[in-house]
Order: structure tokens, then C-alpha cells, then sequence
């Protein structure tokens, strides 16, 4: 049979076009990036939606990796076990929590919701219209440049084919407009699926907390601690003592340069959460958040130790890691608002 060949010139780009028989014996000779390519990617983002959680929009799902070594039971002040909390074996002369003081348990995987659950209660609240086609969409070219694709695919690459499968202009202008809805539906999902699985999955690791060293507020009287040591670990003024039960701490100030001496600390930032991956010589790592959305937390970045520095003068100076520098203060106020990361010592 013989062959004809048409060349077709686009703006920097060419298409190649054999002619035989029939239409459908007609074959496309891509070269290089056509004006065709083009229209094929425009008309796939304009009659599509997203359809499941994408991986680069899942934001925090390298949080997972932050698993406890060994979990050790937790009591209150009544001795009434509260759970279990995670620690991680980082190398060190203490195991660190892999929580900070205060940080609420999440919910188990049953109770989670998905992000399809998010996405269909965003759906039903924001898209109006309604689907009522399937459409065929052009395929990309596959492969490398140049190939050969069929003059019955190449037909499919225009606004015209997309038209056609619409009984109507309406119809056609209705499912634009559906696809458009879906896609601001999706946006809104993937940001409140993120937010919802910070604080519901991801709560132990990046909780929201604050205290004052020694439960020392800003009208605490000199008379109610007449008896405060230097060092409050494991005492009846240890917070995290009092919280978790006796085999918790808070801890001590070599403890904590302990953590920045023998540590690697590799910084963190995905989306709204910020904080340091701490990997000690074991292997093995915590987070260390340093944005807490805690309402009243002043210094979300600062790490008490146990011990403070000064006599009374309307409360104490202690003794604390600021996480951003990596440096051991020795003036924080205990009526200033901060965090405390506990050890398990047993």
C-alpha cells in the first residue's frame, strides 16, 4: 500500500502525519514537544480531579517513623494508672519520652478518619453540582520522543472530542464547572486532614502543653516552697513525677546536654510544624517540636530541666534547653510558660 506523508508545523514543535486508506490506518509521528502535547495536558487538568490523597500531600506521614522503643505504665497522684507512654532508647544514660509532658493520647487507628472521610464531608458541604457523566479523557504520549501514536488517538487530543461526549453545551459547561469544585474540594480536605491528623494521630509527638517549673506561677508564694531543692527530679515538685508516676522525670541539666553533646540534631519543617529530628547514638530518634499551638505557651522552644539556678525572688531561675540554638539557659523564669520532655528512669 502506499504511503503519503503530510507534515504539519507547529510553533517550535512537529508532527508528522502518514495517510493510507483509511482514518483508521492513519498513524502521528511525534518529534518534540507539540502545541497537541500541550492541549492534552491542559484538557487533563481541566476535565479531572484529584480522587485520593497524594503523597506529597499527606505532609506528615514521616512522623510515623517516631515509634517508642518500650512503653512503661503511667500513673496519677492517686496511683491510679493512666496508660502506657512510649520511650526511646536513644544511647544515652536516660530513655527520653517520646512525647513532651502533657500532650493528649491519640485516638486508635478504628477511631481515626481517612482522608476519603474528609473529602466526601467537604463534598457534601461545598460541591453543588452534580456528576452526571464519565468521560474519556486523551492519553498523554508515553514513552520518550519521538513515537509513532494513532490519527484515532491524535483526534481525541482536542477540546472538540471532549465536547462531544456532552449532549448538550450545558451539560458540557456543568461538568467543567463540577471538576473545578471538586478540585477546591480537595484542597480544602487535604488541609484539614493534615490539621486533623496532627492533633488526633500525631498528638503524643507534637501535643500541645505548657507549664511552669515546679508548678511556680507568677503568684506563687515563697512560704508554699520553703522546702524546694536545687534539683526537683523525682520529688513532689517534679512535674512530670506528679504527672506520669514515679519511674518519670523531668530532666536534669546534664541530662540535657547529654542531648545536644552525644545527638545529632537535624532540623524540621513541613507545612505549619517545625521542630528537630534528634537521632542519638542507638539510631534511633525524637522529635522535638518548637511551635506548640498550646494557648499561653510562651517559649514552646524551651526545654526545662529539673534544676534551677537561683534563691526566691517572686519565683526561680532555672536551668533549660532552648532547642533552636541548642544552648543550656540558666535565667528562665519559672513563671514563664515552657516545655518539659520527661526521661523514664526504672
Amino acid at each position: 500500500m502506499k504511503r503519503t506523508s503530510i507534515m504539519a508545523f507547529v510553533i517550535g514543535s512537529m508532527a508528522l502525519m502518514t495517510s493510507c486508506a483509511s482514518d483508521d490506518d492513519m498513524e502521528v509521528y511525534m518529534t518534540v514537544d507539540t502545541e497537541y502535547q500541550k492541549t492534552v495536558k491542559e484538557i487533563r487538568e481541566r476535565f479531572s480531579y484529584p480522587t485520593q490523597l497524594a503523597d506529597e500531600d499527606n505532609y506528615y506521614a514521616d512522623l510515623d517513623k517516631f515509634v517508642p522503643t518500650g512503653t512503661a505504665p503511667a500513673y496519677n497522684l492517686q496511683n491510679d494508672l493512666i496508660g502506657e507512654y512510649g520511650y526511646v532508647d536513644l544511647g544515652l544514660s536516660v530513655k527520653w519520652a517520646n512525647f513532651n509532658l502533657g500532650a493528649k493520647q491519640p485516638l486508635t487507628d478504628s477511631n481515626l478518619k481517612s482522608f476519603d472521610d474528609i473529602y466526601k464531608e467537604v463534598q457534601h458541604e461545598d460541591v453543588w453540582y452534580e456528576k452526571r457523566f464519565d468521560i474519556t479523557l486523551p492519553d498523554t504520549v508515553k514513552g520518550t520522543l519521538p513515537c509513532v501514536i494513532s490519527y484515532e488517538e491524535y483526534c481525541k487530543g482536542s477540546y472538540g472530542y471532549i465536547r462531544s461526549q456532552f449532549p448538550d453545551d450545558d451539560e458540557y459547561a456543568r461538568y467543567a464547572n463540577y471538576c473545578d469544585a471538586m478540585k477546591k474540594a480537595y484542597k480544602k480536605a487535604v488541609k484539614e486532614y493534615n490539621s486533623y491528623i496532627i492533633d488526633n494521630k500525631y498528638s503524643l509527638i507534637v501535643g500541645r502543653y505548657y507549664y511552669n517549673w515546679a508548678e511556680i506561677d507568677s503568684y506563687a508564694w515563697q512560704e508554699d516552697y520553703k522546702n524546694l531543692p536545687m534539683n526537683i527530679a523525682g520529688t513532689e515538685y517534679d512535674n512530670a513525677t506528679n504527672n506520669l508516676g514515679k519511674n518519670w522525670r523531668m530532666p536534669t541539666k546534664a541530662e540535657l546536654q547529654e542531648l545536644v553533646d552525644k545527638c545529632k540534631w537535624q532540623r524540621y519543617e513541613k507545612a505549619n510544624l517545625k521542630g528537630y529530628i534528634v537521632t542519638g547514638p542507638s539510631g534511633k530518634s525524637i522529635f522535638v517540636c518548637d511551635n506548640s499551638q498550646a494557648v499561653l505557651n510562651d517559649y514552646p522552644y524551651i526545654y526545662l530541666s529539673s534544676e534551677r539556678t537561683s534563691t526566691w525572688n517572686k519565683g526561680v531561675e532555672v536551668y533549660a534547653l532552648n532547642i533552636n540554638t541548642q544552648k543550656i539557659v540558666n535565667n528562665h523564669p519559672s513563671g514563664r510558660y515552657a516545655t518539659i520532655r520527661p526521661v523514664y528512669v526504672k
